[in-house]
Formats: structure tokens, C-alpha cells, sequence
């Protein structure tokens, strides 16, 4: 089966709960299981973040960004199968638990992860976080302005789909809201990004706006390993318009809709609403 990485949605609704649980406590003890989830080696992290009050925590693309006092950070992916849960330790035992981080109220910040890909990587200080922050383009609810989103687009002749969910280009699409905004602004997966008009990018750039705002109201999506900080599920899974529809009805013609691979994604279109 092929699995959906938590997305910009996902990753703000979690980061959004945590400023909201875990900010001003400080971290008493970490545990961990999985020595390669944690950078840059298990003993710098821990010795890193051990005793340390948790300032703020930060999004930037699908990465999140912990800000510790006295000044250093740790960043956290989730990256396909990653949860973050925030719990008592008498709650309920979490799967696949590989760190935890337990605060001096005995509450915790716990890393699940079935497929060990996701990982924790301490920084020494703000020269080592804006390293690793350069690698990511612009963000779609922040910098990216529909003049700048036009220049990317005209820039490359690249499939319009790959170019959307390029990180170093535009930060926080993943192959969900890629297939979502495309059809919402009725725009072929496959078309060379340089031969959109400049309607065509503007209408484009709101739909990915839209989506990703219509996800951030309903949860995000659990179609898969998403869930929130307190275990429950987001709902947008519900509201999908074409991804995961193969063979289904388009919601605005009737027509059927197709699935392909585009970028080495599971693509979803309507051949009728997305002509090539």
C-alpha cells in the first residue's frame, strides 16, 4: 500500500496543539529505542535537550521546529507513518512508541512510528537551523504570492503536478493536496508548468489556498497514519474530491475519474475537467 506523508495541514494542526500542551514545560527525561531516529546520534540529542524548557514550536514546510531555553532547537519529520501524541503516562500505551520525551510534570510528548523514517535532530544554535530551513521553498499560506507562483510556473517545463510537491521549490504540498487543487482548478497533472496562462496560475494558486485551508477547518486527513496529538482522527478524508476516487464520478461532470502515476505518485484526474 502506498502511504500518504502527513502534509502542511497535518503538520500545522499538530503544531498548533503542541504551542498549545507542551510549551513552557521542560524536558525531565528522554527515552528511545530506535538509535537512527535521532541526530545527529543519540547521545548529542539527549545531552542536547535534556533539562531544557520548551520556548516555542514552529512549522516550516512539513517539518516542525522546537525552540528550546537556554537557546538551541530540535526539528522534527514525521515523515510517512509519524505521530506525535501528548499524554499522561497512565494513559493509554501508544504503538510503535521510539522516543519519548518526558516533561517535569510527569506528562509526555511521545514519537510513534511504524516505519522508523521520521526522525528528531538536535541543533546547536539558529546558524544550524536556518541550514537546514534553506533547503525549503516558499510557503503557500505565507510567501508564496500568486506573482511569485506564476514565476516558479513559467520557469520550468516540468510536469505542473512535480513541480507543486517539489519542497525546495513550494513548501509543505504533498501528492493529497497537489491531486485536490489541481482539479479543483481544473488544471491536467501532466501539463508543462510553463504553458499555463496566467489565469490558469492565479485560478491554481487559490485552489491551493482553498484546499489547504478547507483541510486545516475539517482536521486534515486520516485517510491513513495521520492522527492528532490526543490519538482522534482529522476528517478531511471525508470531503476528498478526486484523490483516492479511481473509478468513482467526478463531482463536477459526471465523468469518471482516472488514476495514473505521475512523478512517481498515485495521480488522480477527471479527463473531462483536466483536459491535457
Amino acid at each position: 500500500m502506498v502511504v500518504a506523508m502527513p502534509e502542511l495541514p497535518e503538520v500545522e494542526i499538530v503544531k498548533r496543539e503542541l504551542e498549545a500542551k507542551i510549551v513552557g514545560k521542560e524536558i525531565n527525561v528522554v527515552r528511545f529505542d530506535t538509535p537512527k531516529m535521532m541526530r545527529p546520534s543519540p547521545s548529542g540529542f539527549v545531552a542536547g535537550v535534556t533539562g531544557k524548557e520548551i520556548k516555542a514550536v514552529r512549522r516550516r514546510a512539513k517539518l516542525l521546529v522546537f525552540e528550546l531555553s537556554p537557546l538551541s532547537y530540535f526539528v522534527c519529520h514525521l515523515k510517512l507513518t509519524g505521530r506525535l501524541f501528548f499524554r499522561k503516562p497512565t494513559e493509554v500505551q501508544d504503538n510503535y512508541v521510539h522516543i519519548v520525551f518526558q516533561f517535569q510534570d510527569k506528562t509526555e510528548l511521545r514519537f510513534s512510528d511504524s516505519r522508523k523514517f521520521g526522525f528528531c535532530h538536535y541543533l546547536k544554535n539558529e546558524e544550524e537551523l536556518l541550514e537546514i530551513l534553506a533547503g525549503f521553498g516558499l510557503e503557500p499560506l505565507d510567501d508564496l504570492t500568486p506573482d511569485a507562483f506564476y514565476r516558479i510556473l513559467s520557469g520550468t517545463r516540468r510536469k505542473t503536478k512535480v513541480v507543486l510537491m517539489d519542497q525546495k521549490i513550494i513548501s509543505g504540498i504533498g501528492n493529497i493536496y497537489a491531486n485536490e487543487a489541481l482539479w479543483l482548478a481544473n488544471i491536467n497533472p501532466v501539463r508543462p508548468a510553463n504553458e499555463l496562462s496566467k489565469e490558469e496560475a492565479g485560478r491554481l494558486f487559490l485552489a491551493i489556498e482553498n484546499v489547504i485551508k478547507e483541510a486545516l477547518r475539517h482536521g486534515g486527513s486520516s485517510d491513513q497514519w495521520y492522527r492528532h496529538t490526543d490519538g482522534s482522527k482529522g476528517h478531511y478524508q471525508e470531503r476528498f474530491k478526486v484523490y483516492g476516487r479511481v473509478g468513482e464520478s467526478c463531482l463536477k461532470c459526471g465523468g469518471e475519474i482516472e488514476r495514473d502515476k505521475v512523478g512517481g505518485r498515485g495521480t488522480f484526474w477527471c479527463p473531462k475537467c483536466q483536459k491535457q
